[in-house]
């Protein structure tokens, strides 16, 4: 029908981000760079800032549990 699911995922969630800087010569490529830790957002591409100081973030990563990529988004909120 062409909807897009929008959900909430556990914290605990099994999520990987994917590799995408040049494969090597020989074996199998690699697929995955590293798991994702969700109180450091350093490796999310900033999109941009919201009202009342909320930050958004978003990535595409390897969800394990759902077997697929999704897109990510994260919002922070700055304390005070």
């Amino acid at each position: 029908m062409g909807f897009h699911a929008i959900g909430r995922l556990r914290s605990d969630a099994n999520l990987k981000f994917l590799y995408h800087d040049p494969q090597k010569r020989r074996g199998n490529r690699r697929r995955y760079d590293g798991k994702l830790n969700l109180a450091d957002p350093s490796r999310f591409p900033l999109v941009g800032t919201l009202e009342d100081g909320v930050t958004l973030y978003t990535a595409v990563v390897w969800s394990v549990s759902l077997k697929r990529r999704i897109r990510l988004a994260y919002l922070q909120k700055e304390q005070g």
